[in-house]
């Protein structure tokens, strides 16, 4: 990664802002950073990556729910 690029600078605001923000928003800052970098990569694949995230999302809050369900 070259030090004078847009991207390196773009990063350290990022890293900066994930630090200052509180626990409950890092997640947020994290999937905004890697969506901005995705981008940077290959802007063909966004809709890939949208799908990818909701499926992601979805598994999750199912998991989660039959974790926490009582076994009958």
């Amino acid at each position: 990664m070259v030090y004078i690029s847009f991207n390196f600078y773009l990063f350290v605001v990022i890293a900066l802002v994930y630090y200052i923000c509180p626990m409950k928003m890092r997640w947020c800052i994290l999937l905004l950073a890697d969506i901005m970098f995705y981008l940077s990569v290959c802007k063909s694949g966004l809709l890939i990556l949208f799908a990818t995230v909701f499926v992601s999302y979805v598994a999750a809050l199912s998991l989660e729910t039959e974790i926490l369900s009582p076994i009958i």
